[in-house]
């Protein structure tokens, strides 16, 4: 893949990890410019879906400051399709920390993503080399990424959308500067 200008970088929270059964609760998407590195917010929103309950137990509500009022009180992730195809269809790259988590949920709601970036957990196991199970390297979290790459700023996970994708582009940023992964 021809280095693009720029890539979006995407993120969403969720109230589990089963793509059929739970559901999109936050959705955060920046882009990160390949120039010079800079983030800007693209999209970002609260929504729950039709025909699904809100497990008002979730991870989600328990660790981060997304409350269930406001998944409650949120729009319908159905109202913002037309904007997210928009975005997906723009033929920029787009990428995500778990490209198979974050792209198998969209996909399962009938989202297509056609141009699809490399995933940066891939890279950073390469980079980190953390041994788990025998001869096998562990895939490494974004904060694990983060405290590498960035060991002088105290970090954590905040694990609502935006936030974290921004925190995510930065990351891929210091990737790419670092020559860790080179488009082709």
């Amino acid at each position: 893949m021809e280095k693009p200008e720029q890539i979006i970088v995407l993120d969403i929270e969720t109230t589990g990890f089963r793509a059929e059964n739970d559901m999109i609760v936050e959705i955060g998407m920046c882009y990160l410019n390949l120039e010079t590195y800079s983030i800007s917010p693209l999209f970002s929103c609260v929504c729950k879906e039709k025909n699904k309950t809100i497990n008002a137990y979730a991870w989600i509500f328990r660790n981060s400051s997304l409350e269930l009022i406001h998944v409650k009180n949120a729009l319908f992730l159905e109202s913002y399709r037309e904007i997210l195809q928009h975005i997906f269809d723009l033929q920029i790259p787009i990428t995500a920390y778990n490209n198979a988590f974050d792209f198998g949920f969209l996909e399962y709601r009938d989202f297509t993503i056609p141009k699809k970036s490399f995933d940066p957990q891939f890279c950073m196991k390469d980079i980190i080399r953390i041994p788990h199970h025998y001869y096998e390297l562990k895939i490494p979290s974004v904060t694990e990424s983060y405290q590498y790459l960035f060991p002088e700023i105290e970090y954590n996970e905040e694990h609502r959308a935006m936030l974290d994708c921004i925190d995510e582009a930065k990351i891929i940023g210091e990737i790419l500067k670092r020559k860790y992964y080179i488009f082709e």
